[in-house]
């Protein structure tokens, strides 16, 4: 990473566009993962501009698709401190709940960061359980050639995460522990 008196944060809401990710259909109304994590990721955003010494960056700001491989393409270029990838997760049994946050196995860097961000967020009094780090080969990691996190907000499948997740209100509470989180690992 240069030397530069600021930090460099790329956000990446998952999905977008035709690839919608999982959707859940409750009451009649269909909730689509790219739509929280775009929701949330812009929130994330707009919390980090205010603090100072920071540069972000958006893979997306809109409901457009962008591959697989664009994603990781944008934090290199911008030699990002870190990039972060957004998601919800979903699982066959409906007791599945919680955050949890990713980093590649080959990337010790990545998993301490990770670590801290769990740990700032176990302190965030956010409504929802923390489940902590994992690792994992997904491409936006594993390809990023700086540190990169991806966060799964919580279980779509679970119908408390669901609720949180699709809550205007909670998703700025969730966003704002998250840009705390990241800026107090990546601040100048």
């Amino acid at each position: 990473i240069p030397e530069r008196s600021y930090a460099v944060v790329v956000l990446d809401p998952g999905h977008g566009g035709v690839d919608g990710g999982c959707d859940v259909t409750i009451d009649g109304v269909m909730y689509k993962v790219k739509d929280i994590d775009l929701a949330v990721a812009l929130y994330v955003r707009d919390y980090l501009e205010q603090m100072d010494n920071i540069q972000v960056y958006m893979t997306r700001e809109t409901d457009k698709k962008v591959s697989l491989d664009d994603r990781p393409v944008v934090g290199n270029e911008k030699q990002a401190d870190l990039f972060v990838s957004f998601h919800c997760n979903s699982f066959t049994k409906d007791t599945a709940k919680g955050l949890e946050c990713y980093s590649h196995e080959n990337s010790a860097e990545s998993g301490k960061i990770s670590e801290k961000l769990i740990a700032c967020l176990k302190n965030a009094g956010l409504d929802t359980k923390i489940r902590g780090t994992r690792t994992a080969d997904y491409k936006v990691l594993r390809e990023s050639y700086y540190a990169a996190v991806l966060f799964e907000m919580g279980f779509m499948t679970n119908a408390e995460d669901l609720k949180n997740l699709t809550d205007d209100d909670y998703q700025k509470k969730l966003a704002k522990a998250l840009a705390d989180a990241i800026y107090s690992v990546v601040k100048k």
